[in-house]
């Protein structure tokens, strides 16, 4: 059980679709490690829903769209994507042989770190990123369809078929803060000082049982 494993995780085959092709790498009661590199962009299904896990996805490669009831939300290389879990939504690469991904399904709220805001919840001066680093929707995105969507729904290691009397997206407008957005790697500001800085310094994200750090 203490052997050394070395995971070339590049090297996973392109296959399957961006839902159901998942490659589960590392996992424990907090969360599960996927890599991904798809060979079409859908199978049976268009919609996807994790209805008991956020989502982080990183783009190593490739660009494209998140489509969802907020909107559309463009991605490109080394954007993390976090998805709040019950969101329906869609991928759409641009090219979906180029897409690369890293998955990142969370039992607990992707979150900013506590250190990194003030007592009213903005992000501090001196913290490696700020709010204007982070982009939500900004395109509404209104289908008006009365005819049954097929959505696949994934709570823990089930999938379940749900299908839906009129088109998901079917809404007209939004509010609140909970809803998908994006964080460019290259955003990261990293903190230096004359002495090897640790670890935490590179946090971008915390998360009930783990962090997400980015080594700028």
């Amino acid at each position: 059980p203490l052997r050394h494993h070395h995971l070339k995780a590049a090297n996973v085959p392109r296959k399957g679709d961006l839902y159901t092709s998942r490659i589960p790498m590392l996992f424990n009661q907090d969360m599960v490690a996927y890599r991904l590199k798809p060979e079409k962009t859908y199978g049976e299904y268009e919609y996807y829903r994790n209805g008991g896990a956020d989502e982080i996805i990183f783009v190593f490669h490739g660009a494209g769209t998140l489509e969802s009831p907020f909107g559309k939300l463009r991605y490109r290389a080394e954007d993390y994507i976090v998805i709040p879990r019950g969101i329906t939504y869609r991928l759409v690469p641009d090219k979906v042989d180029e897409e690369d991904y890293l998955i990142l399904e969370s039992t607990g709220p992707v979150r900013i770190p506590r250190r990194y805001l003030n007592h009213d919840g903005q992000i501090r001066m001196g913290s490696p990123y700020s709010e204007r680093d982070f982009h939500g929707p900004t395109e509404t995105l209104v289908i008006d369809k009365n005819e049954d969507t097929p959505v696949l729904v994934k709570d823990g290691p089930r999938f379940t078929r749900v299908v839906h009397a009129h088109h998901p997206f079917d809404v007209v407008g939004w509010d609140g803060y909970v809803y998908p957005f994006t964080f460019n790697a290259q955003d990261f500001e990293p903190i230096t000082g004359t002495v090897h800085q640790p670890p935490p310094i590179h946090q971008t994200f915390e998360i009930k049982g783990y962090v997400v750090c980015t080594f700028a």
